[in-house]
């Protein structure tokens, strides 16, 4: 039921309960009329009031079953037809009485229920006459004929009225449910001109930032390289000069990158290793996963087929993947990374980054792989992280997929196609993964 109709058949039920204690009031003011016969009209009255309560009952508790209310209203009649007998049979004016419950159903009730109604008003109001005028001729019958014909004129009148004003109040619900999408939709362009806004002066202060940290970049990997190149260097602290080299050596890769990612520039797909990607993002690593308390669970298939990529942005994608999650767990954790082969139409290569951290609120979840939507703002975060991955996985023809694991924590998925054609990741075991 909608909120149109609902106030209507409230209002309706109030008139009608105040028009039946009027006629109650009326019926007691009547008791010294010598055509009232005394309580019965007054008991009469109320049987209607009571009728019409239940109507207005059965409308609210059982909205789309009608017959149970048009059962009322009928009865209704009857009451009417008890209250003619009791203040002057076929003779009173009260007769005009039968027109409520005609007029509450073209309101309330559909066009069957009114069909219904309006021939139980006459069929009551033919039985009252039949049973107080035996002898039948012209004038009753004339009389029978004058009172049906107005009940059916009400009835189609009202009807036509009502009908009319419901395809305006439906024509009215229409428009504004238009208008109410169409502000939906401004507000969604309105936000999305406003990231693409931030996109482009962050693009742009982004740029020089590159440039900058391009060269300092250089300056890392001269001086470590001629640290390198040293002689008599203990072997701890050549293992560590090793892994400063490759980290600066990944940080210039991505810094080179990233103007091209911004203009969306074509990758370079040549055949990679996802496991090595896998090993050479975490090698830097080690002493804050030993720092932190986190426990790394490795699943790495070395047989799956290569996939066309560009290295250094897989090697980025999978670096966020695993610092985020890295930057959930900071009492420690399960971070557990597995590379697998997903079979379907086309196969595709799966990289699961998994964490036993607090997991993503909904919220954010869902809008999760969209600018600016963080969980780690109070940190520094500026909610473009997951933002860029799903830019890179879709750049490679593939996708990346999110959601909170039932056991705590999250999981993302990355699928690659171990071709450039373009295909949809499919899902594996009980695993739903939410798409970008």
């Amino acid at each position: 039921m909608d909120s149109n109709q609902d106030s209507d058949r409230t209002l309706v039920s109030k008139y009608e309960s105040v028009f039946c204690v009027f006629m109650a009031a009326l019926a007691y003011l009547w008791r010294d009329n010598p055509n009232v016969v005394y309580p019965h009209v007054l008991y009469s009255c109320l049987v209607l009031l009571a009728l019409n309560l239940a109507a207005g009952f059965s409308l609210r508790r059982w909205p789309s079953r009608e017959g149970i209310s048009a059962a009322f209203i009928l009865a209704n009649c009857g009451a009417i037809t008890a209250i003619l007998a009791y203040s002057g049979g076929p003779e009173s004016n009260l007769w005009v009485l039968y027109l409520l419950p005609i007029y509450t159903a073209c309101l309330l009730l559909g066009r069957r229920e009114i069909i219904w109604i309006t021939a139980g008003a006459i069929g009551f109001s033919a039985a009252l006459l039949i049973s107080e005028r035996p002898a039948w001729g012209m004038e009753p019958i004339m009389e029978l004929l004058l009172k049906s014909g107005v009940f059916v004129l009400t009835a189609a009148v009202t009807w036509r009225i009502v009908a009319r004003d419901r395809k305006t109040k439906d024509r009215l619900r229409a428009k504004r449910k238009e208008v109410e999408e169409l502000g939906q939709l401004l507000n969604t362009q309105k936000e999305r001109l406003e990231q693409a806004q931030k996109l482009a002066e962050l693009g742009l202060m982004s740029t020089g930032i590159a440039h900058d940290m391009n060269n300092t970049f250089m300056v890392i990997l001269g001086l470590t390289d001629i640290a390198l190149h040293g002689e008599s260097l203990p072997q701890d602290t050549k293992d560590d000069l090793e892994k400063i080299y490759k980290s600066a050596t990944l940080g210039k890769n991505m810094v080179s990158n990233f103007v091209g990612l911004a203009r969306k520039d074509k990758f370079a797909l040549t055949p990679c290793r996802v496991a090595e990607i896998v090993q050479s993002v975490l090698s830097p690593l080690e002493g804050a996963l030993d720092k932190n308390q986190i426990k790394l669970e490795l699943a790495l298939d070395a047989d799956i087929p290569l996939v066309m990529g560009s290295q250094t942005h897989l090697q980025r994608l999978i670096l966020n993947l695993v610092t985020n999650a890295m930057r959930a767990m900071k009492n420690g954790g399960v971070l557990a990374i597995k590379t697998e082969m997903a079979e379907g139409p086309k196969p595709m290569v799966t990289v699961r980054v998994e964490d036993s951290g607090p997991g993503i609120p909904d919220e954010i979840m869902a809008n999760i792989f969209k600018p600016f939507r963080t969980t780690n703002g109070l940190e520094g975060g500026t909610g473009l992280g997951l933002y860029i991955c799903s830019e890179i996985a879709m750049r490679h023809d593939g996708r990346l997929y999110g959601e909170n694991r039932s056991e705590g924590g999250a999981r993302f998925a990355l699928c690659l196609p171990i071709s450039s054609q373009e295909v949809e990741c499919p899902r594996r075991d009980s695993v739903q993964m939410e798409p970008v």
